[in-house]
């Protein structure tokens, strides 16, 4: 993969490019990852796509100095720069975190994207807690003091784990990422940066069908961060455009060990857009 690097405004982005595929296919990571998560994709679908996975803020080894804001603008402009991208439609594919900003860009410019691949996507439903911790001035204020002192929110966890109100792979998920202070760090200002990234589902699904999109949603069948059931409420009404695949795994599925498997869901799901489009 080529390590690439762009100035925007204060900030330098980091991205990497592979493939030798006519199709572009822009990636977006999940949270505490990187672009080179994406690596696996030039073995899987380097023939059918070229492809862009870029380190998100606070990711990687993007450097952003625009504060604790990013917009959908930002994103537009960031790719419009990118050599091999400006002036050409392309295709989404977010991971987790990157799900939501996959679907956010999807939103803001249809017209401009072929197809959407969403592998345990985040931003197929509204986080109440999200919102409140980064979209209210008051929930910021308890999210930024719960990340320097985590210890309440440490005690409540293990008091749900202990009575069997949380489930315990969740439990465990949050300890470990809250229990870390570079990672506590890390969520405060992914979380409160990326605020500005709110996909609307009820109307990403009648673009979808307006604009004849083609959907191909991935997810874990053990995952107990984002459910299959998300996305079977997702492709409702847009079963027309959208395929949706279970993999025998948890939360990780851009694994070695999944490459055969996404390898053969993303050859069919091509095949059936270019039937679509």
């Amino acid at each position: 993969m080529e390590s690439v690097y762009q100035d925007y405004r204060n900030s330098r982005i980091h991205y990497l490019c592979s493939g030798r595929g006519a199709e572009p296919l822009v990636c977006f990571h999940g949270f505490a990852e990187t672009a080179a998560s994406f690596r696996l994709l030039e073995k899987i679908c380097g023939d059918i796509y070229s492809i862009y996975s870029f380190d998100m803020p606070f990711h990687g080894k993007t450097e952003w100095n625009e504060g604790l804001n990013f917009t959908i603008d930002d994103l537009e402009n960031i790719i419009k720069s990118c050599d091999g991208l400006a002036g050409r439609k392309f295709s989404l594919m977010g991971y987790s975190m990157g799900g939501r900003v996959a679907l956010s860009l999807y939103q803001h410019r249809p017209e401009k994207i072929n197809g959407l691949i969403l592998i345990a996507s985040d931003g197929l439903t509204v986080n109440p807690w999200y919102r409140i911790a980064t979209q209210t001035a008051p929930g910021n204020r308890i999210f930024r003091t719960t990340m320097h002192n985590p210890g309440w929110f440490l005690h409540l966890m293990n008091t749900g784990d202990r009575l069997g109100l949380v489930n315990s792979s969740v439990s465990k998920f949050v300890r470990r990422q809250i229990g870390n202070p570079s990672m506590r760090k890390q969520i405060y200002e992914t979380w409160t940066t990326m605020r500005h990234l709110r996909p609307d589902i009820s109307q990403i699904k009648k673009l979808i069908n307006n604009h004849r999109t083609p959907v191909c949603l991935i997810f874990g069948k053990y995952d107990k961060i984002i459910r299959t059931s998300l996305g079977r409420s997702f492709i409702k009404n847009i079963e027309a455009y959208a395929i949706l695949s279970e993999i025998e795994s948890g939360h990780q599925l851009l694994t070695e060990g999944h490459a055969q498997t996404l390898k053969d869901i993303l050859s069919y799901y091509f095949n059936h857009s270019e039937k679509k489009i």
